[in-house]
């Protein structure tokens, strides 16, 4: 059993609320909150791939500004064969680890569209690979084996960060921080709406990071103002939750409207429930280093909750009543 709880994270969801979704905030539906049974983080596996390990002396010269490239976990995502692809803008690769068939690879781009800075990262209903590249602003394709397909975007965004690719209606949703605004494509790469302008009202985004879709809803990490915002497909605002002191990185929901991100601040793991009840969290920064815990996470379709840890670590973690061991 793996169990840890603070204090504070993102208690001011509920008591200061711009705007609200009503009872069942994010959700679309009447999913009840556990508000009486509280939960904790039990370990289901853990990877130690050789590929993902980093040495003490890797981590000495990294320490000391000797070895400039470092690896930077940023984003995870799982797609339907089980393999685990993490996006790494410090060695500008995506990391592919195949844990079914223990095999690992990277995607670094092809001859001539080599990744830069790759970000956030999705997979569509064919398994093939969605990659923002921040510096180098667009969104590259790859198919599942890693060859290069076609650049979305190029000309048209200025600092894609998170994406979303919806698999049933073939939409691709980007964050854009430069713009500060929510870009939507087809699948072609055409693009088909944009939402949002920058400012702290209603709408308004500064710096948004991430934008996921669960069920019939939008939901945006506006980090510049420190809030998620909730949108319909359209577009249009739906309500707003304040984060407080939280500083999350990425967003994702399990079947039952829980969300999951890592704290920024503190390298904890944090799931709350859709009241925005903290249902547990776990993990914390570590000083030797001032590495985080976790760097980053996501929910396959079975509610395991699959998190990059310290130092370039996988492991699979499953939200349970305390109860249970």
């Amino acid at each position: 059993m793996i169990r840890r709880h603070t204090a504070g994270v993102l208690r001011v969801l509920l008591c200061s609320a711009i705007l609200t979704l009503g009872a069942n905030g994010w959700s679309s539906n009447n999913t009840p909150g556990n508000q009486n049974i509280s939960y904790h983080f039990a370990s289901v596996q853990t990877y130690r791939p050789n590929e993902f390990h980093t040495s003490v002396m890797e981590r000495l010269l990294e320490f000391s500004g000797i070895n400039t490239r470092r690896r930077l976990p940023y984003r995870v995502v799982l797609e339907s064969q089980g393999r685990i692809l993490v996006t790494d803008p410090g060695l500008s690769v995506v990391h592919i680890l195949d844990a079914k068939n223990h095999a690992y690879w990277q995607i670094t781009g092809a001859r001539h569209e080599r990744l830069d800075t790759p970000t956030g990262i999705a997979v569509d209903a064919e398994d093939n690979i969605y990659v923002t590249d921040l510096r180098t602003p667009r969104v590259v394709v790859f198919h599942p084996d890693g060859r290069f397909v076609r650049v979305i975007g190029a000309g048209t965004l200025r600092a894609p960060a998170g994406l979303w690719v919806d698999k049933q209606d073939g939409r691709i949703y980007v964050a854009d921080g430069g713009k500060d605004q929510i870009l939507t494509f087809d699948l072609e790469g055409r693009l088909v709406g944009v939402f949002g302008t920058w400012g702290a009202g209603p709408g308004q985004f500064i710096h948004p990071q991430d934008v996921v879709r669960h069920r019939k809803t939008l939901v945006v990490l506006d980090a510049g103002n420190s809030r998620l915002q909730m949108f319909d497909l359209q577009g249009k605002l739906l309500g707003m939750w304040p984060l407080g002191i939280d500083r999350p990185t990425g967003l994702a929901f399990d079947g039952d409207s829980n969300l999951y991100y890592v704290e920024r601040e503190t390298g904890s793991l944090v799931a709350i429930d859709l009241q925005g009840k903290v249902l547990a969290t776990i993990g914390r920064r570590k000083r030797m280093f001032s590495e985080p815990d976790f760097y980053c996470a996501s929910v396959d379709a079975q509610g395991e909750v699959v998190a990059v840890r310290s130092p370039f670590q996988l492991h699979v973690l499953k939200l349970v009543p305390d109860s249970t061991p």
